[in-house]
C-alpha cells in the first residue's frame, strides 16, 4: 500500500483499529473516522519494520469499503468540524484559555523553544490551534480517539481543555514533590557534611566521637555476655544503623534502648532446676500468694485431674 502511494503520488488515510493487536483487521474493526495523510518520507529500521514519516491534511468518514486484500481501500466523504455561528463568542474564549493552559504547561518544560509558545499565540484559527496542541499533549488512547470521533469543535475544544487542566494539575504536584525531595535530600547532605566536619574537629582535638564511643561500648559488651550468633547478628545489624544516626534524633534513643535492653538479658545464666512435684506444692500451698497461687492451685488440681507428668509455675 505504502509503495502504491508514493508511485502514485497518492494520499493515504490512517484510520484506528478496536482490534489493535490484530496485524490485518477486517473492515467491520475500523472506526468510521479518519484521517487524510500524506507521506514525507518513508525508512526501513533495523529490525526491518518499515517506517514512515505523514502529515495529517483532513478528517473523512467512510461511506462503503471497496477493496479487502491485499489492503484495504474505501470510498469517504470528507468530514469538517462542526463550528456553530451562534457559538463563536464562546469558541474565542476557549482558544484563548487553550492559548494560557499551553503557556502554563510549557513553564515546565523548559527545553521547549519560545518559538513554539510564539506560534500558538499568533494562531488565529482554532482547528489549527486545536489539532496541533492534541498532537502534542500527553494523554490516554481513548481520550484522543474521542477527540478525533467527535464533529463539533467547540465539544472538542472543551475536551482537550479538560484534559491540558488536568495535566497542569499533574505537574503542579509533581514539580512540588520534587522540589520537597530536592530539599529533604539537601536537608541529608548538609547534615552529613556538617557531621564530618565535626569528627574532623574532633579528631583535631582529641575527642572520641560520642557515637562511636557508644558502638565499641556495645561492642566490648557482645563478646563479654558471649551473645548467641542470632541474637549478635540482629544487634549488629542495629548498631550499624546507630553509627548512621545523630544523637539528638528519636529513633537513635529507640535503638540505644533496645540494645541495652539486649545486653540485660541473662543469655548464659542457667539456674538449678528443682522438678519435685512435693516440693512445688509445698511451695504454692503457702497464703497470701494471691491471684498466681489461686493460678498455680488450679493447675495443681489439673495435674491430678489428667495426670500431668510436671507442673511448671512461675511465682512473683
Amino acid at each position: 500500500m505504502i509503495n502504491d502511494a508514493i508511485e502514485g503520488n497518492e494520499h493515504i488515510g490512517l484510520v484506528v483499529s478496536k482490534s489493535p493487536e490484530d496485524e490485518n483487521p477486517s473492515p467491520k474493526q475500523i472506526y468510521p473516522i479518519g484521517v487524510v495523510a500524506k507521506i514525507h518520507r518513508t525508512m526501513r529500521g533495523k529490525d526491518g519494520n518499515l517506517q514512515i514519516v505523514v502529515q495529517g491534511m483532513q478528517r473523512f468518514e467512510i461511506i462503503k469499503w471497496t477493496q479487502v486484500d491485499p489492503y484495504l481501500k474505501a470510498l469517504v466523504k470528507q468530514s469538517d468540524d462542526i463550528i456553530e455561528e451562534d457559538k463563536l463568542v464562546e469558541i474565542e474564549a476557549l482558544r484563548r484559555r487553550m492559548i494560557e493552559l499551553v503557556g502554563e504547561i510549557i513553564k515546565f518544560m523548559p527545553q521547549v523553544p519560545d518559538e513554539v509558545t510564539n506560534f500558538l499565540e499568533t494562531t488565529e484559527d482554532p482547528r489549527v490551534l486545536l489539532y496541533t496542541v492534541a498532537h502534542n499533549m500527553k494523554m490516554e488512547h481513548d481520550e484522543r480517539l474521542n477527540i478525533l470521533m467527535e464533529n463539533n469543535l467547540r465539544t472538542k475544544m472543551r475536551q482537550l481543555l479538560q484534559i491540558m487542566a488536568k495535566e497542569v494539575e499533574v505537574l503542579e504536584i509533581s514539580e512540588k514533590i520534587q522540589s520537597d525531595t530536592q530539599e529533604e535530600l539537601d536537608k541529608v547532605q548538609r547534615e552529613y557534611y556538617l557531621r564530618q566536619q565535626l569528627k574532623s574537629i574532633q579528631k583535631e582535638l582529641g575527642e572520641a566521637d560520642e557515637v562511636e564511643v557508644e558502638v565499641e561500648k556495645y561492642l566490648k559488651k557482645f563478646e563479654e555476655i558471649g551473645l548467641p550468633e542470632e541474637a549478635k547478628k540482629e544487634a549488629i545489624r542495629e548498631l550499624n544503623r546507630l553509627k548512621k544516626l545523630p544523637p539528638q534524633s528519636a529513633e537513635y534513643g529507640i535503638i540505644k534502648t533496645y540494645l541495652d535492653w539486649i545486653t540485660e538479658l541473662p543469655w548464659n545464666v542457667l539456674t538449678q532446676d528443682n522438678l519435685d512435684i512435693e516440693h512445688a506444692k509445698t511451695i504454692f500451698s503457702r497464703p497470701s500468694r494471691g491471684f498466681y497461687s489461686s493460678f498455680c492451685g488450679a493447675a495443681w488440681r489439673g495435674q491430678n485431674q489428667f495426670r500431668t507428668k510436671y507442673l511448671a509455675c512461675i511465682r512473683p
